[in-house]
């Protein structure tokens, strides 16, 4: 089991990545690729907010 966050300002901006994955020739070739030898065998989506007294909490500021 994996999982892999990613964090957009806005479902507008999510949805707007999404058609560009879509769109990327390698985005597809990878997908399919992992699709075909079963790395992908079920996705489940989940939509969360960040809580802003912890999020990025010990991460160090460059």
């Amino acid at each position: 089991m994996a999982y892999g966050l990613i964090n957009f300002a806005s479902l507008a901006e999510y949805e707007a990545y999404r058609v560009r994955l879509k769109a990327d020739q390698q985005g597809r070739d990878n997908f399919n690729f992992a699709l075909k030898e079963h790395f992908i065998l079920q996705e489940k989506r989940s939509f969360l907010s960040c809580v802003p007294q912890t999020f990025l909490q010990g991460v160090n500021a460059q």
